[in-house]
């Protein structure tokens, strides 16, 4: 005879089945486009679903741009990186471009964050500024700050929802003897809202709902 769990046990099961698949690693890292300041600035690059738009820069037009996309269980990380020419060099350089999420509509930005490699030889105050912003005026009251001195990442930072486009200042500051070889911005995205989570949801509290009355009748 056939033996069916009962509806407290399937609902057990179901969310014990839910985060085993939520907690299950799993990632897609799709191959890199690789540009240089010079070509970049000719035409915008599309990696994935976003559109990196140089805007202006003093750096060198040799200076090789990498943009790669890794898609996650639950956010997707979209990074550019800077790599310099030997060093760069003594001085104070700037970039200025606009990431956007484009053709997904149900995506947003959710954080940032940015790193930087110094070698052990260099002297110190190397320092890199990232202002961003939801408007085409990083400088003027941006939206977030981040700050990487001597090699020391910036740390995550969060971004308020629903924001689809942003715009983007960097400052790179070498001071004599100081040695900047490459600089990482990374950007995570997420749904908004997540339709698969509400489903999910409605579904455990629908089945709570049964496991209620079931208890209910066998009173």
């Amino acid at each position: 005879m056939a033996k069916y769990l009962k509806p407290a046990a399937f609902l057990g099961v179901l969310i014990a089945g839910l985060v085993f698949v939520a907690q299950s690693p799993a990632s897609v890292v799709f191959d890199p486009i690789n540009r240089t300041i010079d070509t970049w600035g000719d035409e915008p690059v599309t990696d994935q679903d976003k559109k990196w738009t140089l805007i202006d820069t003093n750096l060198n037009p040799n200076t090789a741009v990498q943009f790669f996309t890794t898609v996650q269980t639950t956010q997707d990380v979209h990074s550019s990186t800077l790599n310099f020419v030997g060093s760069l060099p003594v001085g104070t350089f700037f970039i200025d471009y606009s990431i956007e999420i484009v053709g997904a509509p149900l995506l947003f930005f959710k954080a940032v964050s940015m790193d930087t490699t110094v070698p052990d030889q260099s002297a110190p105050g190397v320092t890199v500024v990232k202002l961003v912003d939801d408007d085409a005026d990083p400088v003027d009251d941006p939206l977030r700050t981040l700050t990487s001195k001597n090699g020391v990442p910036s740390g995550l930072q969060f971004f308020p929802p629903l924001l689809t486009k942003l715009w983007v200042h960097e400052t790179f500051t070498v001071p004599t003897d100081g040695l900047l070889t490459n600089a990482t911005n990374t950007y995570t995205q997420a749904p908004i809202p997540e339709p698969a989570s509400v489903l999910l949801w409605l579904g455990l509290g629908g089945t709570a709902a049964v496991v209620c009355w079931w208890r209910r009748r066998k009173r």
